[in-house]
């Protein structure tokens, strides 16, 4: 604040002076550029009326937005975690489902063999049953 208080200052020293006096030697010139590039890059401060030291004496509105969509992404972070593990979770319940499902069709398809090969057999016994009879009535006939 007191080199660009200087700066003016001297400012109005060269203007006030006499037309005559405002030859500039190369060390006033200078020493007024100097003052002139020291503000060049320095944000604070920025208005003469309302003097701040630093980003902590009064927050910039670029932060209050950044920390409205900063707290918006945490927000939908958290969510798509929670998201992830409850997809996680039914993955889980799935594969379980899958692992059971299979489990039941290999037991209804064992017992389907099962039965088959039962009445297959069944069948089999019927014809034998059938051929006997035959036999025995054709010997009841010779006999008889």
């Amino acid at each position: 604040m007191h080199r660009f208080a200087s700066a003016i200052a001297l400012c109005a020293t060269v203007l006030a002076a006499p037309a005559d006096a405002q030859t500039l030697d190369a060390a006033f010139a200078e020493r007024f550029g100097a003052l002139a590039l020291d503000c060049v890059h320095r944000e604070y401060p920025n208005k003469i009326a309302h003097v701040l030291s630093s980003d902590a004496d009064a927050r910039p509105p670029r932060d209050s937005r950044l920390g409205s969509l900063e707290n918006r992404i945490e927000s939908l972070e958290k969510r798509a975690d929670e998201t992830n593990s409850r997809l996680e979770s039914l993955e889980e319940g799935v594969t379980e489902m899958i692992h059971r499902q299979t489990e039941s069709e290999m037991r209804v398809a064992t017992e389907l063999i099962s039965v088959a090969n039962l009445l297959r057999e069944k069948i089999d016994d019927h014809h034998r049953v059938v051929e006997h009879e035959r036999r025995i009535a054709v010997l009841e006939a010779k006999v008889g």
